[in-house]
């Protein structure tokens, strides 16, 4: 049996460590007003600050 180790990005794990060790990142949706982003996709961790 395989084991698959999933998470979402809210996790904030560093990509490379993500790779490392064989975790897939799933985005996680992020709305302001009408515009949707995929966070760490459409979206960097410090223009989601700037939205706040």
């Amino acid at each position: 049996m395989t084991v698959k180790v999933v998470t979402d990005s809210t996790a904030d794990l560093p990509p490379q460590i993500a790779e490392e060790l064989g975790i897939t990142v799933v985005p996680v949706y992020l709305r302001f007003g009408e515009k949707v982003y995929r966070d760490g996709v459409d979206i960097s961790q410090d223009e989601f600050y700037q939205k706040l």
